[in-house]
């Protein structure tokens, strides 16, 4: 039997999250999956605040997990999404009635706040325009996970780390939804982020853990980027195939940070 080489292997991770990539364009994923995502900053429903990667390997097992967590308009809540990659995953298994029988997608995801967390500190004067994804202004706490967190007084506390809040239908400058979710992910990321026990949700429970990366560059979907043309993703097949972080060297500016996105691809 042919040993694999950290070069081959590196090949094959690359090769797989070419795949996966260009499955999001175009379902069915060639991995067995009926719904197979990628990590998507631009998506147009989404105000998305935070992302991260998480890298786990060992000498024959390797998995990749994207986090990205946002405001949902659809949904009327923040939630978390974990698309899993690798060799060792055990796919998300959901009733489909459509379909009558199980789908299979990389994919879980699960409310940070809930739409009735943010029913619970809705604003209800003004207009109804008003009322419409905006925090009462003598709100004090959000309910995030269950934990009661702190909010900004006004939308000026927001203004000075950079996170606007919406203009249309607000003249008072009341925080929205979005915005919320952006200054928490801002100034308490460890409330909204994924625990180590979530992110290992489809995974083997002995597989080791590499590292966790905050900032890099990613690629954009909807300009039909794919793995290899971003240096992201090169670097991660090599880390994961070599077991070594230190090849974790990255040359480009991260871009990852909600600001450098354009939200409105739908």
């Amino acid at each position: 039997m042919q040993v694999a080489t950290p070069q081959s292997r590196e090949e094959e991770i690359l090769a797989y999250l070419h795949d996966a990539a260009a499955a999001a364009y175009s379902q069915p994923s060639p991995h067995g999956m009926d719904f197979e995502f990628f990590l998507d900053l631009e998506h147009g429903y989404t105000a998305t605040a935070d992302s991260r990667l998480h890298l786990f390997a060992d000498e024959g097992r390797w998995a990749l997990v994207m986090e990205k967590i946002g405001y949902t308009s659809p949904a009327g809540a923040t939630d978390c999404q974990l698309n899993y990659f690798g060799n060792c995953v055990d796919p998300v298994r959901e009733y489909s009635e459509i379909g009558g029988r199980d789908q299979m997608s990389n994919t879980v995801s699960f409310d940070v706040i809930s739409g009735a967390s943010f029913e619970s500190i809705e604003n209800r004067t003004g207009t109804e325009d008003e009322q419409w994804e905006l925090v009462d202004p003598t709100a004090t706490a959000v309910m995030v996970k269950g934990q009661a967190v702190d909010l900004p007084i006004d939308a000026e506390v927001l203004d000075s780390l950079g996170i606007p809040v919406r203009e249309w239908n607000n003249p008072r400058r009341l925080i929205d939804y979005g915005a919320l979710t952006r200054y928490l992910a801002a100034t308490n990321p460890v409330a909204i982020r994924a625990t180590d026990l979530e992110i290992r949700r489809q995974l083997p429970a002995d597989l080791p853990k590499l590292m966790t990366i905050d900032r890099f560059q990613n690629l954009s979907l909807y300009e039909r980027q794919l793995p290899s043309d971003v240096e992201t993703y090169r670097l991660i097949a090599k880390v994961l195939a070599t077991l070594d972080t230190s090849q974790w060297q990255p040359t480009v500016a991260p871009n990852n940070h909600w600001s450098k996105w354009e939200s409105g691809h739908l």
